[in-house]
């Protein structure tokens, strides 16, 4: 039954069709009747499904390493964005890869369904029913492009430039004493311990660095974001465009069946009219 997902999207219906009879012969009407049930895949489902099929360790590298930048994105928004840079270049890395072995069985059609591949193989990091389906080979249609970031969408988190220094001794009680210091003086209190240069100096160094590595967190959130959007645009016309060939082609594939079966009874009828000609011709 999984055989026909081997089959080239054109040629789907004629096989399932031949299946479906074979199974009604052998009296296994409950398979027939799941196998009439099962739709054509899309060319883009297709060619995931062969890549599925020949290398699966392609397809579990993608859907890993989309997990693993699921994972670094929350991590950025919670704070920490350090493992974003890596995670998002080993993911493109790793979906590329899957979309390369795809476009072998794609032929001119690949670039045109980048977006769509692209797409698919990123949803099936978020969704256990794709993956599923992909791991397997029997993916029906396409996915749409999940949300950016796989669920990073806010401009990061906001940093303290200047984070508390922890006294090292409770300081004393001012209570009292505070009147005796001029309005808007910024002299510590007496006794407190004021931080000193060294520590003041890693404290800022230490927020220059966060806020650095926010910022470029963010400005390829935004890039990606823009880039992906446009694919999404891509992918949506070529999706369009590919349901309505697709129609055009059941429907093509449609009549030609019916003119086959013509063409059958005609040639039936020539052949009884010759038998009948040569008999009555016969002596």
């Amino acid at each position: 039954m999984d055989g026909l997902y081997r089959v080239r999207p054109e040629e789907f219906v004629a096989a399932r069709t031949a299946l479906v009879r074979e199974l009604k012969a052998d009296g296994r009407k409950d398979e027939a009747a799941t196998v009439a049930k099962l739709r054509r895949p899309s060319v883009v489902a297709w060619a995931l499904n062969q890549v599925a099929r020949e290398q699966p360790d392609l397809v579990a590298a993608a859907i890993e390493a989309g997990q693993q930048l699921r994972a670094a994105s929350d991590a950025a928004v919670a704070g920490r964005p350090g493992a974003l840079r890596a995670a998002t270049a080993a993911e493109r890395a790793a979906a590329n890869a899957v979309v390369k072995a795809a476009a072998a069985h794609l032929g001119s059609r690949a670039d045109a369904t980048t977006p769509a591949l692209l797409a698919t193989i990123r949803v099936a990091a978020l969704d256990e029913g794709v993956a599923d389906q992909l791991s397997r080979g029997v993916l029906v249609t396409e996915q749409e492009q999940p949300g950016f970031g796989f669920g990073l969408e806010t401009d990061g988190p906001t940093l303290t430039l200047v984070p508390p220094l922890e006294p090292k001794s409770k300081p004393k009680s001012t209570a009292g004493k505070a009147s005796r210091r001029p309005a808007g003086s910024t002299q510590p209190a007496k006794g407190a311990k004021a931080p000193t240069k060294a520590a003041v100096a890693a404290a800022a160094k230490q927020a220059r660095a966060e806020a650095e590595a926010a910022k470029a967190a963010r400005a390829e959130e935004r890039a990606r974001k823009k880039e992906l959007a446009a694919r999404q645009r891509t992918a949506d016309r070529l999706t369009r465009e590919a349901a309505r060939l697709a129609k055009e082609a059941d429907e093509a594939e449609a009549a030609a069946a019916e003119a086959r079966s013509a063409a059958s009874a005609a040639e039936a009828r020539a052949t009884a009219a010759t038998a009948a000609v040569a008999e009555l011709g016969a002596p």
